[in-house]
């Protein structure tokens, strides 16, 4: 929801094109809980499908969420997901 008023401000201001990167990083750094979230659920999701004493390998970086789903919650939901994907594909 932040970054989404953020672009809309800066869209209806007239903020040079040159300034959207540097909000890109601001709003990335809104998404603290969101990694948070993807961190823990990820190996949780690949523990899931390989079995709880399995070591899971790094987690990767989270992409960009879809609009409204930054919380903590929605970041382990989605962690979780593409973590099992992984494991499965891994077999």
């Amino acid at each position: 929801m932040k970054t989404r008023l953020l672009v809309l401000s800066m869209f209806l201001l007239g903020v040079p094109a040159s300034t959207p990167f540097s909000a890109i990083t601001v709003c990335r750094a809104d998404l603290g809980e969101y990694q948070k979230g993807w961190g823990d659920g990820w190996p949780d999701g690949w523990r899931s499908v390989k079995g709880p004493n399995s070591q899971p390998p790094q987690t990767p970086l989270p992409g960009l969420p879809k609009m409204g789903r930054d919380s903590y919650h929605d970041g382990y939901e989605d962690g979780f997901y593409y973590g099992k994907e992984a494991a499965e594909k891994s077999r």
